[in-house]
Order: C-alpha cells, then structure tokens, then sequence
C-alpha cells in the first residue's frame, strides 16, 4: 500500500473506531458542545468514507460536505479549540469533495493528502489518538468488545504515525544529501546551504541548467530525479529530468516519467510536449502525434509544440508536407528561428508529393 493508501486507511480505521465509541451513547445534548459537534462530524466522515470505499460517489460528496460544515461550525463557534486538527480535517473534508467531483477518484483510498507539512499532519495524528483514547475510556464500562477492537485500532495508528515520523526524518536527510551534491556540482554556497524548499529549488533548477549547457545530461537528471522525492514541486522536476532524459538519447526513461501526465494528469502541456519529444525518439510517431497535439489543444502558441508537429508530419508515411508547413510557419511566427534542415526536409517532401500525383507516361 503506498502512503497515501495507508494515510487515507488511518483516517478510516480512527473514524470508525470513533463511531463506534460514539454509538455507545445516546446523543443527548447534540448542541451542547465543541466535543459533541466533532462526534458529528466524525460521524459523517465515516458515511463519506465507506460511500467512498463503494463507489457511491453523490453519498460520499454528500457526507464530507456535512463533515466539512460541521468542521468549519467549530470552527466558527469554537475558535482556536483544536485548531490544528479542525483546519486539516476542513481542508481534507474540501479536498475529496473536489477530487471526487473532478472524477479523479472513485476511491478515498486513491487519493492524496491534502497538501501539508509533515509536522503538522504527526501534530493532528497525536490530537486524534488522544481524543480517541478518551472517547474509548468513556464507552469502556458497557462495551468491552468494541473497546478490545478499538484500541487495537488505536495501536495501528500509533506504529503509522511513528512510521510517518520515521519518513518525515529520512525526506531531511535526503535534503541535506542533495544540497551536499549542489556544492559537489559547485553551486554557490549562499544558495545551498539552506534548507527552505523554495531556495532548494531555485538552486537546484539553476544548477541543472548549467549541467544541461555543459551537456552533462546524465548528473543533471540524477539531480533532478532526486529533488522530485523530495521537494514539494515534484511535477515540475519529473519534466525536467524527462527533458534531460531526451537531451542523452534516454528516451524510454522520459516516457516512463511522463506517461501519467497522459492519462491521471492530462493537463500539464510541457509535460505532453516531452512526451511527445521523447515517443518521436522512439520513432513511435503516432503516439507522438497524440501527445503533441493534446499539448497544442491545451497551449496552442507554443512554438514548440508547433515545430514538433511539422517534424511528426514530415515523418509519417506518407508524409503530408502541407501540414508540415503550416505548423512549421506558425512556429516561425511564434518565434522560433529557421531551421534549415527541416526547410531542406520541407521541400523534398513537395517534391516527392508532386512527383506521385503526375500522371504516368
């Protein structure tokens, strides 16, 4: 199970176990404060997740929408109690309702957590295995079977917390490594030396554009590869390393980065133009076309989605050198500078078409 499959599985189990405390008391005073509002909420929270788990979509929005209104109820109501746990659980109740209304998932367990720092999701998991054990003390008398499953559930979440921390501690050291290999590379030490992401990443995009103008494409995608594990911009350094990929003639590598960007995350045109870069490597020009023209129907003035496209018509069979033109003319008054090899192509192109159509003698 990958961690956001095990995060999700978490926020389940801790859930249920606290519906299950829930139930063992009548809700008497459902208005009658914070602990009760969250009871609530928590109550919805499993509804979404096992409509969610069943592929009932309109339930599973349903139920978070009620989970977030009461979230943000306490929030309103109750400012500050809890603070941390309230506003992950409000941007977590949020998130799933806007994937599952994209359709980018069917399952909770398919999706992300929300975007945070990994201190503050340790700092919510403590709050919640806190609450639970003291829901459970209070069900405890009367339901001593539930209460035997519940702390076993409880003891889960304990060892993925300590793993989420064990993680957290490994994604520092794994910073620390690669600002070491800035320095190795001969980045600047002002810039290196730091351990914000937003620097780490800006030294780390120029430094693999020096690698690139000194045509050391293999350090510059090593680096690059080991920022997307770390940093939070991880989309942006998988393009990169797939253009560096391409640069040294490792196209297959490319298309393994990329291909989600072709179906999970079909809107990312840079992504679909090195795709399309890296099939025609291949010489796979049909799935290049695809590629490329998804990357133009999303950015319709890049140049380069135009250029590749007039290289894609002069390399299908038969080629079709009126297209070729167009786009390549598109591109040139995009910007891009003449290229004589592909003019020379251009023109043979012509001449092979004009010789098949004249009539034989």
């Amino acid at each position: 199970m990958d961690k956001a499959g095990k995060g999700k599985r978490a926020v389940v189990l801790l859930a249920a176990g606290m519906l299950a405390a829930v139930s063992v008391r009548a809700q008497t005073n459902a208005a009658g404060g914070a602990e009760d509002i969250l009871r609530q909420a928590y109550v919805a929270v499993v509804d979404a997740e096992l409509a969610g788990v069943e592929q009932r979509v309109e339930e599973a929005v349903s139920g978070y929408r009620k989970a977030a209104s009461l979230f943000g109820r306490l929030q309103a109501e109750y400012p500050g109690w809890r603070e941390d746990m309230v506003s992950y659980r409000v941007a977590d109740c949020q998130n799933m309702i806007a994937l599952l209304e994209s359709g980018a998932v069917t399952n909770k367990a398919a999706a992300e957590i929300p975007a945070a720092s990994a201190e503050a999701r340790l700092r919510v998991l403590a709050q919640e295995l806190k609450l639970a054990r003291a829901w459970l003390a209070q069900g405890e008398a009367s339901e001593g079977r539930k209460t035997i499953l519940l702390e076993q559930e409880i003891r889960q979440l304990s060892g993925e917390r300590d793993q989420a921390i064990r993680q957290a501690q490994a994604a520092v050291r794994q910073a620390a490594r690669l600002e070491a290999k800035l320095r190795k590379y001969g980045q600047g030490e002002a810039e290196a030396s730091t351990n914000a992401p937003v620097l780490l990443a800006a030294a780390i995009r120029s430094e693999s554009a020096r690698l690139m103008r000194e045509e050391q494409f293999g350090k510059a995608f090593d680096l690059l590869r080991e920022a997307a594990d770390v940093l939070p911009d991880r989309g942006e350094f998988d393009i990169l390393a797939a253009v560096a990929a391409c640069r040294a003639g490792r196209f297959d590598v490319a298309v393994g980065l990329l291909r989600p960007y072709d179906t999970r995350k079909p809107s990312n045109a840079d992504a679909l133009l090195t795709l399309g870069t890296a099939w025609m490597g291949l010489g796979r020009i049909g799935e290049a076309r695809v590629a490329t023209e998804k990357a133009l129907a999303l950015h319709p003035e890049s140049a380069e989605a135009h250029y590749n496209m007039a290289q894609i018509f002069l390399t299908l069979r038969p080629a079709d050198p009126v297209a070729a033109e167009k786009h390549y003319q598109r591109a040139r008054e995009l910007g891009l500078p003449a290229d004589p090899d592909l003019e020379n192509n251009l023109r043979m192109a012509f001449i092979i078409s004009h010789l098949k159509k004249r009539p034989a003698k």
